[in-house]
């Protein structure tokens, strides 16, 4: 897992943003991760797997969604995870 968050009083804190991603498949054939990426401005869900990423958001009871045919690092996932946010919330 890779990110933390805080609970404090049975709430879940984050500041500019979490990610948290886990590992699945037991080989590097079958391997995928599946998380999501948590802000003020929302939650993202993210799904990685050889050369595909989607990132889904929902906002006023739309599904957002974006693809790539590649894989990113875990470094770059929260910055494409905050734009979707923010497209999603100017989209409104």
């Amino acid at each position: 897992m890779i990110g933390m968050a805080d609970f404090k009083d049975n709430t879940l804190v984050v500041g500019r943003g979490t990610l948290r991603l886990n590992q699945h498949g037991d080989s590097e054939a079958n391997r995928y991760f599946m998380g999501d990426y948590m802000s003020p401005l929302g939650f993202v869900s993210v799904y990685m797997q050889d050369d595909y990423t989607r990132l889904d958001a929902i906002h006023v009871g739309r599904l957002f969604m974006r693809s790539w045919d590649r894989s990113f690092s875990t470094r770059t996932i929260p910055k494409l995870a905050r734009q979707l946010l923010k497209d999603v919330g100017n989209a409104a």
